[in-house]
This record gives structure tokens, sequence and C-alpha cells, in this order.
């Protein structure tokens, strides 16, 4: 006899006391819903909805709202605490998709480069004892991220060679390093044509670093 039915005929034949009722089911059903329903309340911090209260038509809404708010807090807050995110974590203010990847090897770059994890000497120092961070085509400054993206002659060409970082504002800097990593304000377009340059220049550093090895 199969399994399933012996199951069925020992429950059928089972006291009315010890046998597992409809209603049983359902006071446990909807127990375990009050409780989920109270956690999520005080996690996004919304008001229990009680049936005494007159239904509010955007109600819906707020809670969406306050969802979006306290998923977006604690993701910041998360984000903050890894030195790696501590940039990404300041330009990207809103869990939204991104426009900007399209499964190729420049995508992965930038994606690399937006969180901080581009593999430039400064980076491997961390890990690697006495390297030296020095930008090894121009040799005027430590190869950041900031400094391929945005500085660097071997790959800007029309920057002088003689500009540093010195010779620009902390504040304008961050701000040209954020929209050539495509970070913008929520509902504003990325500047495509910068982006699509932070790839082509990741993708032909990668090229001569592979070179370089071999």
């Amino acid at each position: 006899m199969p399994r399933q039915r012996q199951s069925s005929l020992s429950s059928f034949f089972l006291p009315n006391s010890k046998r597992p009722s409809s209603e049983d089911n359902v006071t446990k059903n909807t127990d375990e819903w009050v409780l989920r329903t109270k956690r999520l309340a005080e996690r996004y911090e919304v008001a229990p909805c009680r049936l005494t209260e007159k239904p509010q038509r955007d109600r819906r809404t707020k809670v969406r709202e306050a969802v979006q708010e306290a998923e977006s807090a604690s993701w910041r807050t998360m984000a903050a605490g890894k030195p790696a995110l501590s940039f990404y974590s300041k330009a990207k203010q809103a869990i939204e998709k991104e426009p900007l990847y399209e499964n190729t090897k420049g995508s992965g770059l930038l994606c690399d480069a937006r969180c901080g994890m581009l593999r430039t000497r400064l980076l491997r120092a961390t890990y690697t004892p006495n390297l030296d961070t020095t930008c090894p085509l121009c040799t005027l400054e430590e190869e950041s991220i900031e400094h391929i993206v945005l500085r660097c002659p071997a790959w800007k060409p029309q920057v002088s060679a003689t500009s540093s970082a010195a010779a620009t504002p902390p504040e304008q800097r961050q701000k040209l390093l954020a929209m050539a990593l495509g970070f913008r304000e929520s509902q504003e377009r990325p500047q495509w044509e910068t982006v699509e340059a932070t790839k082509r220049t990741s993708i032909r550093r990668l090229v001569v670093c592979e070179l370089s090895a071999g």
C-alpha cells in the first residue's frame, strides 16, 4: 500500500481529539501571518492597519514608499561600512536598475570601477607588501581609479602631462569621477559618451596590462 494512502487511513482511524482539523490549520496559518505582519511593521516602521480604521485610499502607496526608504537606508548603511564601497555609497543614492551594462568586458570593468574594485596598483598594494603604486605608464601619480579615468595622459591625450589632483578641487574631482562612472541623480540619464569612454579606457588598460605581464 502506498505510504500516502497509509497516512490517510491512519489519520482516519485516530480518535477525534487527536485528529487534525481544518480549524487548527486555519488558526496556525493566521497566527503565523499575524506574527510576520507584526515583524514587518516593526522593521519598516509602518503603523498597523486595524479593522476599525477608516480605509485610506493612498495607504498602499505610503507603505510602499516607507519600505523603499527603509531598504535604501539599510543598503546605504551596509555599503558605507565597506571601504571599497565608500565612493559607491555616496554617489549612488537609490536602489534602482542601471542601464549601463550590456554583458561586455567594458561593462564588467565599469562595474569594478564603480565598486572600487578595479585592479589598480593602489588597490593591489592593500594586499601586496612593498608594491610600487606609481602609474607605470605616466609615472606622475599613484595608479588609482580616479587617475586612470580622469587624468592619466596615457589614456587621456588631451590631458596635460603637468596636470595633477592638486590642480582640481576635491569636490570637483569627485563630481567628474561620478559622472565618468555613470553615477547621477535619481531620474537623470547617464552621460553616455563619458561612460562609454570610461569603458574603452578600462579595456585598453586591461589589454596593456595583460601584454606587459605576458
